[in-house]
């Protein structure tokens, strides 16, 4: 994947149980650097946490499938 392609990802939200949009939003940018240096995404991708949403976050599933997809991309 391409940095503009991770910076070009968008995700549902829900009222419930959402991932915090802000610590999406920071991997999200520190991925797309790292793709833009030509690093391997696996181990950012793969050891992501973050923290549950006070009131809307992101759906769960979509940034996971999401990091899944980063995950599997080459450097």
């Amino acid at each position: 994947m391409t940095g503009d392609e991770i910076r070009a990802a968008q995700f549902r939200e829900v009222r419930r149980g959402g991932y915090d949009t802000e610590d999406v939003d920071a991997l999200i940018g520190l991925l797309a650097a790292t793709a833009d240096r030509g690093e391997p995404l696996a181990a950012l991708a793969n050891g992501a946490a973050f923290r549950e949403a006070r009131r809307r976050g992101y759906r769960p599933s979509d940034v996971d499938a999401f990091l899944d997809r980063c995950a599997g991309s080459g450097p």
